[in-house]
């Protein structure tokens, strides 16, 4: 039995260009309907985008260079000091951040460490006593307020640590102190060092059995150590009905550490 073989298929109908008939496929696209030179070129169009681009950086130049910056906002002098800028490790190299702010004094050691400090504090004036070692700040508290306590900031050679620095004088100036807490995050000047938080019953002629709170800290640099020490009658809680209260609870205790400037005073200091 045999098969007969399908006829071949018929070619794709195609036609010559221009021939009527249906086609498929993008349509022709008709030629420009206006003049070409309505049109800019491009290399004309990029100098025009590279000169307005030059205007306005010129623009922004200009504003940048005489426009003039707003006044600094009002500031208890003290408090908007910088950090303590010197040459570090060149001896009298040291200077003090920034010039001299009305209404704050500066204490200048012969040994080369300094600080600032103001001459008020709520309450009346800062009694100020030197010596060749440092200097001591004395609070005018009001009894009713916990009563006067005092900042005293010393330094001399010192070839240990901060933390031997301390606790060598804690035991030959507090003899029985019992511990509060370690003072967390202890700098002195911008340098990190070492502090604690102490009760001390001090000896008294007349038997009192108050209670004082002290705190101290310490830091070293380069051989020189800094010694901050601050005391006064211990505390209770601060609370919102107490007069140190300002929003948030402290575990200071201490009248010296509740005064706005008192931290300040010790960001100042600058080591030799």
């Amino acid at each position: 039995m045999s098969s007969t073989p399908a006829p071949p298929a018929a070619p794709w109908p195609t036609a010559p260009p221009g021939a009527p008939g249906v086609k498929s496929g993008f349509p022709e696209v008709p030629g420009m309907t206006h003049p070409r030179s309505r049109f800019i070129s491009r290399y004309p169009m990029v100098a025009l985008l590279v000169a307005g681009l030059a205007v306005l950086s010129l623009l922004l130049v200009l504003v940048v260079v005489l426009a003039r910056p707003s006044p600094p906002a009002p500031c208890n002098p003290i408090t908007c000091q910088h950090p303590p800028i010197r040459t570090h490790g060149v001896t009298g190299a040291q200077t003090i951040a920034g010039p001299v702010l009305d209404g704050e004094h500066v204490y200048k050691n012969a040994q080369g460490f300094s600080l600032r400090y103001p001459p008020s504090v709520p309450g009346g004036n800062v009694k100020v006593a030197t010596g060749a070692a440092g200097i001591l700040l004395t609070f005018p508290v009001p009894g009713a307020d916990g009563g006067p306590s005092y900042l005293e900031v010393k330094g001399g050679a010192w070839s240990s640590d901060a933390v031997t620095l301390v606790e060598d004088y804690v035991n030959n100036n507090f003899p029985g102190a019992t511990g509060a807490y370690v003072i967390p995050g202890a700098w002195v000047g911008f340098t990190p060092g070492f502090g604690v938080a102490l009760n001390y019953v001090p000896n008294s002629s007349s038997s009192s059995t108050q209670t004082d709170r002290v705190m101290v800290l310490g830091a070293v640099q380069q051989g020189f150590a800094i010694l901050v020490v601050a005391a006064g009658p211990l505390l209770p809680p601060v609370s919102n009905s107490n007069y140190w209260w300002d929003g948030h609870p402290s575990p200071a205790d201490l009248s010296a550490a509740y005064i706005a400037d008192q931290n300040v005073i010790v960001n100042s200091i600058s080591f030799p």
